[in-house]
């Protein structure tokens, strides 16, 4: 969904273009723009934008320019405190640069009457003022494809219009949407499924899916505009391809190293298990392995839940797997003085991961599969841990 910084450039010059073109003696003509997916993450639903295009001008805008620069912009995004702007650019120069990023462009002409058009652009240019271009980013809510869909929809309700969404009701989730995307970025989708809870599996409208640009393309094609009078007309006046795709379908790696790895750290769990109990000896640089890193993604669930500003962040179950005091283990279990700590330690944590285990069925919140092995990693972890010390229960043959 990131514009780059080549938009910047056109904002002044845009600004003022679309401010002459309200006065211009024909009506503008509006089109939606759908970018497709690059090859970075950010990029992988698409781009959206409008295009106002005049006797005189041509020009889009876009409610998608951010900064990386921008400092403790990382951190402001993990928070939910990421800033987005609107910004300018003339249709030349957004075609040149997505012509050099190898995206296609669609655009989709949309059935406005001049009193809704002139509207769309009234609108535009109140949004293109210094005091309201910046806006806080929501994915899910409030994002370069939401933006332009809400500006339409205000435009129609000058004449007492509506817009239409005639797309089938299916059972999806904003968690399906995302998935939809990120096949072929099986990582990004596992960190997703890990850091944001079940405020994305609540099922969805067509028009709440249209988060997605992609989607929205999809959606507009399929709508209609009702008159105040009832009388219906098609949304778009059909689609053409501005762009065509010189990158393909954007993919992570030919190799699906989170199933491998996974599967290696659950064949080399149950080994060093079964050796332990063998031989009556525990391996306590494992188990600070594992459970040092299961902690530290602990507080990365924790931060998230409690103290981001995402929506979509809390509740979240995995919490009861990533459990941020894992981190003791690896500070405590090499002394025999801890021993009791570490014993009673895993009991409790071995019944809350039985509990995430048993209660999926039951719980309002999507799991990757792939969770499910590593969590039977913890749990046999921890049940090697409480056979080898079980002494511990009876003090007197400790």
């Amino acid at each position: 969904m990131k514009v780059t910084s080549l938009l910047f450039k056109g904002y002044i010059f845009a600004l003022l273009l679309l401010a002459v073109n309200v006065a211009s003696a024909s009506a503008p003509r509006i089109s939606l723009l759908t970018v497709g997916p690059g090859e970075k993450t950010y990029q992988l639903e698409g781009h959206s934008a409008l295009r106002i295009t005049t006797d005189d001008d041509d020009m889009v805008v876009n409610w998608g320019i951010f900064d990386f620069n921008t400092p403790n912009f990382a951190y402001r995004f993990v928070k939910g405190e990421t800033d987005y702007s609107i910004g300018a650019t003339p249709m030349t120069w957004f075609l040149a640069e997505y012509a050099r990023s190898g995206r296609y462009v669609k655009e989709q002409p949309l059935n406005l009457s001049p009193a809704e058009a002139e509207e769309v652009v009234r609108l535009v240019n109140i949004n293109l003022q210094p005091e309201n271009r910046i806006y806080r980013y929501n994915y899910v809510r409030d994002n370069c494809a939401t933006r332009p869909l809400a500006i339409i929809e205000k435009a129609l309700a000058v004449d007492g219009a509506h817009l239409a969404v005639n797309v089938p009701e299916e059972s999806v989730t904003i968690r399906d949407e995302m998935r939809r995307y990120h096949t072929n970025f099986p990582a990004y989708q596992l960190f997703i499924d890990f850091a944001l809870g079940s405020g994305i599996d609540q099922k969805v409208t067509p028009r709440e899916r249209a988060f997605a640009p992609i989607y929205l393309c999809e959606m507009a094609s399929d709508s209609e505009i009702i008159a105040a009078d009832g009388v219906a007309r098609p949304f778009t006046a059909g689609i053409e391809t501005l762009l065509y795709s010189e990158i393909g379908t954007p993919s992570e790696s030919s190799m699906p190293w989170p199933p491998i790895i996974i599967a290696l750290l659950t064949v080399w769990t149950i080994i060093i298990s079964r050796n332990n109990i063998k031989h009556r000896r525990e391996s306590r640089w494992f188990d600070a392995i594992l459970f040092g890193s299961v902690g530290f993604i602990g507080l990365i669930a924790a931060f998230l839940v409690f103290i981001s500003e995402h929506e979509a962040t809390s509740p979240n179950i995995n919490l009861l797997w990533a459990d941020p005091l894992c981190l003791i283990i690896p500070l405590i279990i090499w002394f025999k003085k801890c021993k009791y700590i570490v014993f009673y330690f895993q009991i409790i944590n071995f019944a809350l991961l039985l509990v995430w285990l048993v209660g999926q069925p039951f719980f309002h919140q999507s799991t990757n599969l792939l969770f499910i092995p590593l969590v039977c990693c913890e749990m046999i972890r921890c049940a090697t841990y409480i056979y080898l010390n079980k002494k511990c229960l009876d003090p007197t043959k400790a």
